[in-house]
Formats: structure tokens, sequence, C-alpha cells
């Protein structure tokens, strides 16, 4: 359990990284918008990505709060433990996102092909995000395969 206890301490950092991060990313946005500069070329409105920073604040927040509860109050440990240990929740996690990716991965194959007929353009896009998911598995595969 204490190594559980250092991995929750380890998260709260990066979160609280992530948070920084994102409350940078906010009143920059913030700044940009109050002065004139953004929201002129932008396909999605500058109100729009601040409630999304918004939500993933108030996300890392909760998550935050989790974590410190669970250092907190042994009760709370031992349920987080379980419920993030749960062989059953982890194969069903691990079959959700492979089946994910490869329906990802196949849908984007025949968007390929159909926008091939459209447009150039978002031919290339879409060909350049499949080939980046594909380079992804590879490394992650090859990580993995090396680690386990």
């Amino acid at each position: 359990m204490k190594s559980f206890r250092e991995l929750l301490k380890r998260r709260i950092v990066w979160i609280v990284v992530v948070v920084a991060l994102l409350s940078a990313a906010f009143i920059t946005t913030l700044v940009l918008k109050l002065s004139g500069v953004a929201g002129t070329s932008s396909p999605l409105s500058v109100e729009a990505v601040l409630g999304i920073l918004i939500g993933m604040v108030a996300v890392a927040f909760y998550r935050i709060r989790t974590y410190l509860t669970a250092l907190k109050t042994p009760e709370a440990l031992t349920s987080l433990h379980i419920k993030e240990t749960d062989e059953r929740a982890l194969a069903i996690s691990l079959k959700t996102a492979r089946s994910t990716l490869y329906t990802a991965l196949s849908l984007l194959g025949i968007a390929g092909l159909v926008t091939s007929f459209i447009d150039q353009t978002a031919f290339y896009t879409i060909g350049a995000a499949l080939i980046v998911l594909v380079i992804l598995y590879l490394v992650f595969l090859l990580y993995y395969s090396r680690r386990y």
C-alpha cells in the first residue's frame, strides 16, 4: 500500500503541473480575447475554448480531491486501490481500448479512401493522422513488449 501512496503523490504532482499549464493557457486565451487578437481566424469560438479549459481544470481538481481524500483516510485508500487494481475492470478497459483503436483505424482508413475522390487536402490530413496513430501504436507495442 505504501507504493500506491507514492503513486498517488506522483499523480497529484503531475496533475498540479497540468493545471498550471491549463491555467496559463486560459489566461493567455483570455488576454488575447480581451485585446482583440483572438477569435478572428479560429474555427472554434474563444468562449468555447475557455469553456473546454475550465472543464479540464474542473476534472483535474476533482481528481486531486479524490487522491487527497484517499491519502488521508485508509478506507478511501483501500477502496481506490481495489478499484484501480481490479483485474476484471482492467481487462474490460484493455479490451475497450483495443476495440476503440481498431475501429478508429478502420474508420479513418475508410474515410481516407472516400476523401481521396473528393478532396486531396482532406485525404492527406486523414492519411497523416492514420500514419501517426499507427506509429504511436507500434511505439507503445515495442515499449510494453520490452517492459513486460
